[in-house]
């Protein structure tokens, strides 16, 4: 699941590309609970690496 969500979505003939869109949201969406249950630190890097400074800030703000 973290390569497919960490795999730039690609886009053919000009078509715009909704996938990259799509890819990012579920992305966003997932990442608190994917950085809280991956143990393998390759992975962690995989996941810290596509995220933004928002996305990263935001498991640790205060509730």
């Amino acid at each position: 699941m973290i390569d497919a969500l960490c795999a730039p979505s690609r886009s053919r003939y000009g078509v715009p590309n909704k996938g990259e869109d799509w890819r990012k949201d579920a992305l966003k969406e997932a990442l608190p609970v994917l950085l809280r249950r991956t143990a393998d630190r390759a992975l962690r890097q995989k996941l810290v690496g596509q995220a933004d400074d928002r996305q990263l800030a935001a498991p640790t703000a205060p509730a």
